[in-house]
C-alpha cells in the first residue's frame, strides 16, 4: 500500500483522455473523498472503493476494453504541478485531444514521462522573450527578411554560456549548427541539396554537465520549438514498442500546430547511446537496435513522412535539426571501447561503439561535453542564470524576505553544497537536488507561520541538517 495521503487519477475512454480525479484519505480510516475534478465528455466520473484499492495496489485498473485508468501519486505529480499548475497539466491534454492523439499508456512511468515530455514543450512554446536581445523567429523562403536580420552568433553563445558552465566550445559548435541550418531555411535550396547541407549535431558526455541543456537554450534563443525524448523507448517496424513517427508527432505539438514552425525546430534524441549494438549481448533486444537506427535514417537525413491522425500535412524533415545525447561511458563494452574520458570522440569511436556508418555519417557536427571539476560546479552556483541557489534568494528578495547565510557566506554555502554532491554521478541535476532539499525544510517553515517573515538565517551545517535554519517574523 502506497503511503501518500493524496493521489491523482487519469482516466481514458476510447483512447481519449477522460477525466482527472484528485482524491486524498481519510485519517484513520480506508476511506477517500474527492479533492478535485476535471472530466472530459462524461460528468461525474467516480472511481468504487474497490476500484481505488486496486490502484493503489497497482497503479493500473483495466474497467472495459476501451476503458482504464492510472494512479499518480503525490510525490509523482505535485513537483510537476507546483511548476506548471494543475491547469497547465489539464490543457496538455485538451491540446492532444484536439489534434485527435490516441493514448495508450500500459502503466504510470509511460503517462509520467509523457506528462513531463509534454509540459517541458509547453515550457518551450511559452518562453518569454527578453527585452535586451529578441531572439531570432525562424523565417521561410516566402518571407521577405533574410538571415542577415540575425544578431551576431557570440550574442547568443554568450547569454548561453551565462547560464552552462564550462562548454564554451559545445555551446559555439551547436550555435553554429543551428545559424547554417537557419540559412539553409530561408535559401531555395531543392530537398537533396538541403538533405546534403544540412546540419546534425551529435553530443556525448558525462550525465547532469550541459548536454540537453544546451538544446533547450539554443531553442529559446532562436524561438523554435523543441522535442527531447528518450530515444531509447522506441523500437524499429515489427517490434512492440513506441512507434518512431511519435518523435515527429511530439515535434509538431510542441509547435502549436505550425508545420512550418514544426519543420525548422529541433529534435531531441536523448539516451541515444543506448541504441548502440552491443557484440557482446547480442540477443533479440539487441537486435532491435539496429532496427531502431534503420528507422532513424530517413528522419535524421530529411524526408516526406505521414503523421495522420495528428495533422493531414506531411513533415518534411530536411531542415529539422536533429541533436542526439548520450554519456558514451563505456560501461559494458570492454577495455578497448573508447569514452568521453578521453576528451574525444568522433566517427570511428561511436562506429566502434555499436552504430551503423550509414547512421553515424547523418551527422556532421561531433561534440564532446567537458567534465565539471569542483570548481564549475560551485560557479553553477554562484554565476549561473539557472542556478536553483541564487534564483530561490532572488524569490525571496522579491517577496521582502531576507536571506542571510551565518559563517562563510554564500560562497560558503556553495561549497558545503558541491561538496555534499560529491558521490552523485548526477552533475548538475545532483546539486539542484541537494539544494532542493535545504529549500524545502526553509519554505516548510515559511508556510508553517501564523506571521509574516522577515528574514531567513541558514548556515554552512544547513545542507548536511537542512533543519539548522532560523526564520525571524515580523512582530
Amino acid at each position: 500500500m502506497l503511503k501518500d495521503t493524496e493521489f491523482y487519477i487519469f482516466s481514458f475512454k476510447n483512447k481519449t483522455f477522460n477525466s482527472l480525479i484528485r482524491i486524498k484519505k481519510v485519517p484513520d480510516t480506508m476511506e477517500y473523498q474527492t479533492t478535485g475534478s476535471y472530466s472530459f465528455y462524461h460528468k461525474d466520473v467516480e472511481f468504487s472503493t474497490d476500484e481505488i484499492t486496486t490502484l493503489m495496489c497497482n497503479d493500473y485498473l483495466r474497467i472495459h476494453d476501451n476503458e482504464y485508468a492510472i494512479l499518480l501519486c503525490a510525490d509523482d505529480i505535485n513537483p510537476l504541478i507546483d511548476l506548471y499548475g494543475t491547469k497547465a497539466v489539464v490543457e496538455f491534454f485538451v491540446s492532444m485531444q484536439k489534434e485527435c492523439t490516441e493514448f495508450n499508456f500500459k502503466n504510470k512511468t509511460q503517462l509520467l514521462n509523457f506528462i513531463k515530455n509534454g509540459l517541458l514543450i509547453m515550457e518551450a512554446i511559452n518562453y518569454p522573450i527578453k527585452k535586451d536581445g529578441a531572439a531570432p523567429t525562424i523565417k521561410t523562403k516566402d518571407d521577405k527578411e533574410d538571415s542577415t536580420k540575425l544578431p551576431p552568433i557570440s550574442e547568443i553563445v554568450n547569454r548561453i554560456n551565462s547560464r552552462v558552465i564550462n562548454q564554451e566550445e559545445a555551446v559555439k559548435k551547436a550555435a553554429l549548427a543551428l545559424y547554417r541550418n537557419y540559412t539553409l531555411a530561408n535559401t531555395d535550396y531543392s530537398l537533396s541539396e538541403r538533405i546534403t547541407l544540412k546540419e546534425n549535431v551529435l553530443i556525448s558526455g558525462p550525465s547532469g554537465c550541459g548536454k540537453t541543456e544546451i538544446t533547450r537554450q539554443l531553442a529559446k534563443e532562436f524561438n523554435i520549438p523543441v522535442f527531447a525524448t528518450d530515444i531509447s523507448q522506441f523500437t524499429g517496424s515489427g517490434w512492440k514498442g513506441n512507434d518512431l513517427i511519435e518523435l515527429l508527432r511530439g515535434l509538431y505539438l510542441a509547435s502549436g500546430g505550425d508545420m512550418k514552425l514544426a519543420q525548422r525546430g529541433i529534435l531531441v534524441l536523448d539516451e541515444i547511446d543506448k541504441i548502440a549494438y552491443d557484440k557482446d549481448s547480442a540477443s533479440s533486444s539487441q537486435h532491435n537496435t539496429f532496427e531502431v537506427q534503420n528507422g532513424l535514417l530517413k528522419i535524421i537525413e530529411g524526408g516526406l513522412f505521414d503523421i495522420r491522425p495528428t495533422t493531414a500535412s506531411q513533415f518534411d524533415t530536411s531542415l529539422v535539426t536533429v541533436i542526439g545525447c548520450g554519456a558514451f561511458n563505456g560501461a559494458g563494452r570492454g577495455d578497448d571501447c573508447p569514452s568521453a574520458d578521453h576528451n574525444y570522440f568522433d566517427e570511428n569511436d561511436y562506429i566502434e561503439y555499436g552504430f551503423k556508418p550509414e547512421f553515424i555519417n547523418r551527422f556532421k557536427t561531433f561534440i564532446t561535453i567537458n567534465n565539471l571539476s569542483f570548481n564549475d560546479k560551485k560557479r553553477y552556483l554562484l554565476e549561473s542564470e539557472l542556478s536553483l541557489l541564487k534564483l530561490k534568494i532572488a524569490d525571496y528578495n522579491r517577496r521582502g524576505i531576507a536571506f542571510n547565510i551565518v559563517e562563510g557566506g554564500l560562497d560558503g554555502l556553495a561549497n558545503e553544497i558541491v561538496k555534499a554532491s560529491a558521490d552523485s554521478e548526477a552533475g548538475i541535476r545532483g546539486i539542484d537536488r541537494i539544494t532542493a532539499k535545504m529549500f524545502d525544510e526553509i519554505d516548510y517553515q515559511l508556510f508553517d507561520s501564523t506571521k509574516a517573515p522577515e528574514a531567513i538565517y541558514v548556515y554552512e551545517k544547513t545542507v548536511q541538517n537542512p533543519k539548522l535554519i532560523k526564520v525571524i517574523t515580523k512582530k
